[in-house]
């Protein structure tokens, strides 16, 4: 069962993150680790549907955007063999200034709740690494993932030379494609691939009406 730290700031960063912050109020702590459990299980299916958890042994993520690295936290107590690197902007406390997403997007993330995470569920801190986006990354890596990040809010080429750079033959490249850039995105990612990728979409929040799904989650496997 994951250990969430319940301080005031950990309790508003988890509401922000989990897409509970337009026109809502912060729930209560029981609810909100009901809320918080339920989002990011849906999440991590989300990426076992397109194989993305499925790694060999000892493999080395790097996870673009990860906000509170919930994700990597929840596989990284199902498998001790693991590396991560959890690549994002961060403070040190919660702010209300906007970032690219618009204003009405508060910043959403801390490396000190993040070391929190880590204590809590009793993970060896060795495993992770915390960096900014300008930092290093690692070569040879078995999974890149960047859910609703980039290729949802940030274009392509921002990151894309440093994915070619990092990620492995035979690594897997993972991320979150608006439905109205989808076609676009993903054939020129197959094309740096050499593959096709898995597929899975969904509707986004319930409040968007759209016939269309709001966008996909797709896993390359590099070639």
């Amino acid at each position: 069962m994951l250990q969430f730290p319940m301080d005031d700031q950990s309790i508003r960063l988890a509401h922000i993150q989990s897409g509970n912050f337009i026109k809502q109020t912060l729930p209560s702590a029981d609810n909100l680790r009901e809320h918080f459990a339920g989002y990011h299980a849906s999440q991590w299916q989300e990426c076992d549907k397109v194989d993305a958890w499925d790694l060999p042994e000892n493999a080395r993520v790097l996870d673009l955007g990860s906000g509170l690295g919930v994700l990597d936290i929840i596989q990284a107590l199902r498998r001790s063999d693991l590396r991560f690197w959890l690549v994002d902007r961060s403070r040190d406390e919660y702010h209300d200034n906007p970032i690219l997403h618009g204003s009405d997007h508060p910043y959403y993330n801390s490396w000190l709740t993040v070391e929190h995470l880590i204590q809590a569920n009793g993970l060896d801190r060795k495993r992770f690494v915390l960096q900014p986006p300008d930092g290093p990354w690692p070569r040879e890596l078995d999974l890149i993932i960047s859910t609703w990040c980039w290729c949802w809010h940030l274009p392509l080429e921002v990151y894309i030379d440093s994915v070619l750079n990092s990620l492995a033959l035979g690594g897997k490249l993972c991320v979150d494609i608006r439905h109205q850039h989808f076609e676009e995105i993903s054939s020129q990612i197959s094309t740096h691939m050499n593959s096709q990728p898995r597929i899975t979409e969904y509707q986004g929040r319930p409040w968007i009406s759209d016939p269309n799904p709001h966008g996909y989650r797709c896993c390359w496997v590099r070639q």
